[in-house]
């Protein structure tokens, strides 16, 4: 699998038209770690890319390629593993409204 295009292929869906804000993504426990900052320029967003292409295989004792990738319209994608088979994704997660009871 590669990296950086598993990435683009979640990102580029149009319920995540949003920009991307920010990211962090650690390869096979802390031996490639990427960011990328808040307000990042073009060149920045490019080497974050260019450094997310590589090639890695799915490992089934935890996450081989893991992070998070933050948007500016609060949601943000999160690396998930299957518990059984070990297949890894981009999960997009959304912060859920605060029910009316807990505001005063």
């Amino acid at each position: 699998m590669n990296a950086k295009n598993e990435l683009l292929e979640s990102i580029n869906t149009p319920k995540l038209a949003s920009r991307v804000k920010a990211a962090t993504i650690d390869f096979n426990f802390g031996e490639k770690i990427i960011n990328l900052p808040l307000n990042y320029s073009d060149e920045e967003w490019h080497a974050f890319l260019s450094y997310m292409d590589f090639n890695y295989e799915f490992w089934h004792n935890g996450l081989k390629l893991k992070g998070f990738v933050w948007f500016e319209d609060g949601t943000w994608l999160e690396r998930r593993v299957h518990e059984y088979e070990g297949s890894e994704w981009w999960h997009h997660s959304i912060c859920p409204e605060i029910p009316k009871n807990l505001i005063s």
